[in-house]
């Protein structure tokens, strides 16, 4: 029962993260937002470490009360809200890659455009005598 409870308590980190996490993305804070990244990485080993304990002792007890349902549900909708927040991230991370993809494309014409103003065919420079 308290490792349900101490998933929860992950959880509930790991969506505050997803948040700052979208945050720091739309203003540009890209460190922050990889660091962030990694703690939430983090929260989900341990998550993962704490439903291997619990499977572990389930095994052991044969007695192992079934998690209260009122705490399943809140783990449940934490989860789907964190679900929610990562689709917001990735649909921002897909329309600032498309913003790049543009930007670097209005470059490339920027560069083709001055290439057009050079010299295209310089011969090499030579001396004519025109005294002789």
């Amino acid at each position: 029962m308290e490792l349900l409870e101490k998933n929860i308590r992950l959880f509930k980190k790991m969506k505050e993260l997803a948040s700052q996490q979208r945050s720091c993305l739309e203003e540009d804070r890209l460190d922050t937002y990889f660091q962030l990244s990694r703690q939430r990485d983090q929260l989900r080993s341990q998550i993962t470490l704490n439903e291997k304990t619990a499977g572990s002792l389930a095994t052991e007890r044969k007695n192992v009360d079934s998690p209260d349902r009122k705490d399943a549900m809140e783990m449940v909708e934490v989860i789907r809200l964190i679900q929610e927040i990562d689709e917001g991230i990735r649909q921002t991370l897909i329309r600032k890659k498309e913003s790049l993809t543009s930007e670097i494309r209005e470059m490339r014409k920027g560069r083709m455009a001055v290439k057009g103003y050079g010299i295209k065919f310089a011969k090499p420079a030579k001396f004519i005598d025109r005294k002789s």
